[in-house]
Formats: C-alpha cells, structure tokens, sequence
C-alpha cells in the first residue's frame, strides 16, 4: 500500500518508514523541461539539416547538447520571469547555438587560464649551525 504523503513546500515526502510513489516528483519536473526538450530537438534537426550531418551519432551528440543548453536557459530565464513568447525565443536561440556556444565558453575560458600571470613563490628553507 502507497501513501501519498506532502512536505511542507508541496513536494513529495521522502520520510523513513513511509511508503511513497517515487514517481511523484517526476511529473512535474518533466512537464518543467518538455518545452526546452522539445524547442533543443528542433532546433538540433533544423541546424543540421541547414548544415548537413553525416551520421546518426552526429545527430545525438548534437541534440544532447543542444537539450543541455537549452534547459540551462530555461531555468535561468525563469529566474527573470519574462513572458512565455520570450523565453522561447531566447531558448531556441540557444539550442541552435548549443555546441557553437559552448565551444566560445571554453574557449575563453582556457585562454584566459593559459594566459594569466602565475607568481611563483618560491619559500627557501635556511639550515642554520646550531
């Protein structure tokens, strides 16, 4: 026997020793990520079919990372509560830049790293005659 029981902020309880459904905290994560999931696979296809892709292991990598990119946006946009119109726009811009976009960010990220001064210091260990 289940018990759906509720946390204080609405979630599902996860309390030892009751018997809960797992899967009641999935619904609506999924029904958080089905519009960046859906907006990242369309946003893969029509990239790749504008640039051309070779095989079927292209076509998965690159819609994981545009899935990737594209919830990221998703949940950082819903922290500056712009309308639903907007949000989509700025995450399928998003998607369709996904690997291109993370590729920049890398980048800049190892080139700033590569190119940063490091001091080095040095600590000298004087041995005195006792």
């Amino acid at each position: 026997m289940q018990t759906s029981q509720q946390s204080e902020d609405g979630g599902p309880s996860w309390r030892p020793g009751r018997m809960t459904n797992p899967m009641e905290g999935f619904a609506p994560l999924m029904q958080g990520i089905a519009v960046p999931l859906v907006l990242g696979i369309a946003a893969t296809f029509t990239r790749l079919c504008r640039l051309g892709w070779h095989s079927w292991k292209q076509f998965a990598s690159s819609c994981i990372v545009s899935c990737f990119v594209s919830i990221l946006a998703f949940w950082g946009l819903d922290y500056l509560e712009l309308s639903p119109t907007v949000d989509a726009a700025i995450i399928g811009v998003s998607a369709y830049m996904g690997g291109s976009l993370l590729d920049i960010i890398v980048f800049k990220i190892r080139t700033t790293v590569e190119h940063a001064p490091i001091h080095k210091h040095h600590h000298h260990i004087e041995e005195t005659e006792g």
